[in-house]
């Protein structure tokens, strides 16, 4: 019983159309193809299997294999053609490096898009542009294409789309959403953009939006802070490559009363060189609701100076860079505890990473990364039995021997994955260690030496 089919659009009528043509219980249909697409037959054959198979589906991906490929925007109209009946169940849809002109579809490739529950864009182009203006494309003013005012999506990813306003207007068309992604990298700034975006949600666009990823450059600090405030309440929030600040932490936990920390539960900031530990010491004492926190990183400091308690006991992923801060006047000991101490109470962390931070800034001559040691104090997180990856970054890792690895193993009996950095431990300690783990079933990761890559290939193999 197929449900699920991944195939190329090279070779495909040939190698299905005289095996099997129809498949009676297909929901997923996943197509790669590639520049080398020329055969016509080919794609006449693809057209003819969905055209048997499309009203079944529930979920289609057309997915390039290079980045070299693109289907025009009437290849793609003619792929949604056995997708078009009334009885379609088409809800998700991914398209990816393909041409798309909104101008040359029917009204039933419309409606097939004004009902998706999902849709996915990946390095989607827009056109046409108008040939008489001169210079990159980017650079040309968009068409303005037939409209999807009214359409039903309710997840929307757009990533690396051009050009930025034919993507807003297609955003603005899709007022039900509910989550929204939108990745951009070299594409150039649009100031208007933000300005549009925070008057549109004033004007109340898409009120039960609750989840927003927004990973480029095109707000600053303050816009962030407008759209917090005038956004209705969310519960996820990505912005790991952005430029959130201390204006947008503070909007986030104060707009309208709170009404984003109370609900948040998916906050992910990992990226942010301008967060500091304050405001993440904030979000882990201000958001109950929290179950996944990514950030630069924390001192022990900012705990002292806030020593409220974390109330966010249902968190579940931490990804952060755990910093000591005066270390030259104190014992590590102490220091570390403090942040140990806070561990503990977080019952039921499965994933914990010690990661880099990528604030430079915020390292002075006293200052270090926590050691994940048993002298320094690692007796203290038995209570997370329910750990299940753990992620050393190389700093976290010094002195870290088969004796750490024997008691979590002994204490965090679910350890399903354990990431060790490319540095800080003596090679043939490393080896000790990965080995240790792997006996005992645990998926042991470590990128360092070419010999230990090869023999983790082997490892995943088994």
């Amino acid at each position: 019983m197929i449900q699920s089919l991944q195939m190329p659009l090279v070779f495909f009528y040939t190698t299905l159309h005289d095996i099997v043509l129809t498949l009676p219980h297909l929901q997923e249909l996943v197509l790669t193809f590639s520049e080398h697409l020329t055969n016509r037959e080919d794609f006449e054959g693809v057209c003819d299997f969905i055209s048997q198979n499309g009203y079944r589906l529930s979920s289609l991906e057309v997915s390039p294999t290079t980045h070299i490929g693109r289907l025009d925007s009437l290849s793609v109209w003619s792929l949604l053609e056995g997708c078009k009946v009334p009885e379609s169940r088409l809800s998700r849809l991914l398209l990816a490096r393909v041409r798309l002109d909104l101008d040359e579809m029917d009204e039933a490739s419309r409606q097939i898009l004004m009902r998706l529950d999902t849709l996915r864009l990946k390095a989607v182009y827009f056109s046409p542009y108008p040939f008489s203006s001169t210079g990159p494309s980017w650079m040309r003013p968009p068409q303005v294409y037939r409209r999807l005012t009214g359409c039903k999506v309710k997840t929307l990813e757009v990533n690396n789309c051009s050009s930025v306003l034919n993507v807003y207007q297609l955003m603005q068309d899709c007022q039900e959403l509910r989550s929204l992604t939108w990745h951009s990298n070299g594409y150039p700034q649009s100031s208007e953009l933000p300005s549009l975006m925070i008057r549109d949600l004033q004007a109340g666009l898409w009120p039960f939006l609750e989840s927003l990823d927004l990973n480029n450059d095109y707000f600053t600090d303050v816009e962030l802070a407008h759209l917090f405030e005038v956004v209705g309440p969310l519960k996820d929030l990505t912005l790991d490559f952005s430029a959130f600040g201390d204006l947008s932490s503070v909007a986030l936990l104060e707009a309208g009363s709170g009404k984003h920390s109370k609900r948040m539960e998916t906050l992910s900031l990992s990226r942010c060189s301008a967060l500091d530990g304050v405001m993440v010491q904030r979000f882990l004492c201000e958001m109950p609701h929290l179950k996944v926190l990514r950030a630069n990183f924390l001192t022990q400091q900012n705990i002292e100076q806030d020593p409220r308690p974390w109330v966010c006991s249902q968190l579940e992923e931490l990804r952060i860079a755990f910093l000591l801060e005066g270390v030259s006047i104190r014992s590590v000991i102490p220091l570390t505890n403090i942040i140990l101490d806070r561990l503990s109470g977080l019952s039921q962390l499965r994933i914990l990473e010690f990661l880099k931070t990528s604030n430079k800034e915020s390292m002075s001559e006293d200052c270090r990364y926590m050691a994940l040691r048993l002298d320094y104090g690692l007796d203290r997180l038995k209570i997370l039995s329910g750990m299940e990856e753990l992620c050393l970054e190389q700093n976290t890792e010094q002195d870290f021997r088969v004796k750490e690895a024997q008691w979590i193993m002994d204490h965090w009996p679910r350890l399903k994955m354990i990431h060790l950095s490319s540095g800080s431990l003596h090679y043939n300690t490393k080896l000790d260690v990965m080995q240790f783990f792997r006996d005992r079933g645990v998926k042991a990761k470590w990128p360092g030496s070419y010999v230990w890559t090869f023999e983790d290939r082997l490892y995943e193999k088994k």
